[in-house]
């Protein structure tokens, strides 16, 4: 097999195109998305924290949310600065996220170019993963935008220890390629928990590039492991996420890798023409499909011209080996807590933001190893730049389809949220409210489906930070005592008296609740609207769209 070493013009081309790819699927959406779930209960603390600058700015962030976000210290950094800069306003938050997400794909380029495999290779994984639907909700919504950062620095640190290594080897030591290295290793994990495993692979490839090139790798070896450790160490003392196995440890993590391999390799492998085709016939616009058909026909014009014939059967069976291994580490951070819920659409499919590069490996090795089996050269380059570009349509369908559910579900909640103000101009810290007449859920997009996420945009909107607020969805109880709901597992109980307000968004009215005869009153004459009229649906899931 002949090595693709990459040129000068040929890497720009290919940056270039990547960038594009990454920047046409966000701009589809990115002045219609809003803000979500977490990010109003983060933006109703931010919101009322008073500060000169933006250095005590994000201190008092801190100390406010340092019970919940001690293990992310860079989302905290990242969600304070935001907010210095851009207020309520998400257009702001969006791009900064686009930002991200272009330096991700380039770092994830130029990584793979510095590890010299093939072009072919450097190039369509970078493409897949930018345009996989498996983590769409790291597109959209702000409080997973930190996992972007996270990925993003893991291939910094990859490319910057690369580099040093390189530096040594023309005797030309770099010592700030060496810091960039350990500083975008701390960022990486400070930021987000899932990328951790995979550092095991960066410090093989260390190792292993120090090797061929029979210079010394120690110094940066040890001190890398040294701050992982340390990390580790930190994440450990403070995280309240760890554990939380109540059955079968052995089954809960089989059961959970199941889910997420049927999610990851069949909803979104061998079912996905069928759901591309359920959603061209019920929900996806023409505009979309347009588009998508175009971006499919650059991406196979470009690909169509690399030699793919020249590349071994054990080249493509090497590479879907190494995506599994990808792919197996990026979900093993699990192992240690109970929290696994992959899900094809709904906020939940963060976490396979890491897993998806083993996912883009497989693919792009899946197909090419089809391909090998075709005997005419022409057909075989047809072949492999026709379902990768296929493939890539796909994923911009999907994506842009689940980003407008998530539009209408912040034009729903902006106007929720002006009829509430309307109808109740004023909320004490005393009052707790609890909404009704709503759907929780647009398709994956939450509207407000929980305690925090309404309390938030409340607190924004009255400039209260103590105002509490809840949902009434179909999980709400009540009794003599009072109400009582349930979100992600955890009871909220809110006793009746002269400050428990519930407000019906359908008549536009809201009642207090003193006592049991009120609530008894209320309640059976206003059915929930979620059992009535809503799609079931699930926190962290929403409704499906297939």
């Amino acid at each position: 097999m002949i090595k693709g070493f990459i040129n000068q013009n040929e890497r720009l081309c290919d940056i270039v195109f990547l960038v594009a790819a990454t920047t046409t699927l966000q701009i589809y959406f990115l002045s219609d998305i809003g803000f979500y779930s977490d990010d109003w209960a983060f933006l109703g603390v931010l919101t009322n924290i008073k500060s000169s600058n933006l250095f005590t700015f994000i201190y008092n962030f801190y100390l406010l949310y340092k019970d919940v976000l001690i293990t992310r210290p860079i989302q905290i950094i990242q969600l304070s600065t935001l907010y210095w800069f851009f207020g309520t306003s998400p257009l702001g938050y969006h791009i900064s996220n686009l930002f991200f997400l272009i330096l991700l794909v380039i770092y994830f380029y130029l990584s793979l170019n510095k590890l010299q495999i093939p072009r072919i290779a450097a190039f369509t994984i970078p493409l897949i993963y930018t345009l996989l639907p498996h983590y769409s909700t790291t597109r959209i919504w702000l409080a997973s935008f930190n996992i972007n950062v996270s990925t993003c620095f893991f291939f910094i640190n990859l490319y910057a220890s690369i580099e040093y290594i390189e530096s040594i080897s023309d005797r030309k030591r770099k010592w700030q390629w060496m810091l960039i290295s350990l500083l975008s290793l701390a960022v990486s994990i400070l930021a987000y928990e899932v990328i951790v495993p995979l550092f095991a692979i960066n410090f093989f490839v260390v190792w292993w590039k120090g090797r061929n090139k029979n210079v010394k790798t120690t110094s940066l070896i040890v001190a890398s492991i040294a701050i992982y450790l340390l990390c580790i160490l930190f994440k450990v003392k403070y995280s309240t996420r760890i554990g939380g196995y109540t059955s079968n440890y052995l089954i809960t993590i089989s059961q959970a890798y199941k889910a997420a391999a049927m999610n990851d390799f069949y909803i979104y492998g061998v079912k996905l023409p069928k759901h591309i085709w359920h959603l061209f016939q019920t929900r996806t616009s023409e505009k979309i499909y347009f588009i998508a058909s175009a971006m499919s026909l650059i991406i196979f014009l470009y690909l169509i011209q690399f030699k793919i014939q020249t590349y071994t059967r054990r080249f493509w069976l090497l590479t879907i080996l190494t995506g599994a291994a990808i792919y197996i580490t990026g979900y093993l951070i699990f192992l240690t807590a109970n929290n696994l819920q992959p899900t094809p659409t709904g906020i939940n499919n963060r976490v396979t933001t890491t897993a998806a590069i083993g996912v883009a490996t497989c693919f792009f090795g899946s197909i090419g190893l089809l391909s090998f089996y075709i005997k005419n050269n022409h057909i075989k380059v047809f072949f492999f730049s026709f379902i990768t570009s296929i493939l890539c349509g796909f994923g911009y369908i999907i994506n842009c389809t689940v980003s407008t559910f998530f539009s209408q579900s912040y034009i729903s909640q902006l106007k929720i949220l002006d009829s509430l103000r309307k109808s109740v101009p004023k909320l004490t810290a005393k009052n707790t409210l609890i909404l009704d007449g709503i759907c929780p859920y647009l398709g994956p997009a939450p509207i407000f489906d929980c305690e925090w996420d309404l309390a938030g945009a409340l607190q924004v909107h009255y400039r209260n930070m103590y105002t509490q607020a809840d949902v009434r969805t179909n999980r709400l109880t009540y009794n003599e005592n009072g109400l009582t709901t349930i979100t992600y597992g955890k009871k909220n109980f809110y006793s009746y008296n002269r400050y428990l307000i519930i407000y019906n968004n359908q008549n536009k009215k809201y009642f207090t609740l003193n006592n049991f005869k009120d609530a008894k009153t209320y309640f059976t004459t206003n059915r929930a609207a979620d059992i009535i009229t809503c799609s079931e649906g699930r926190e962290g899931y929403g409704t499906s769209i297939f």
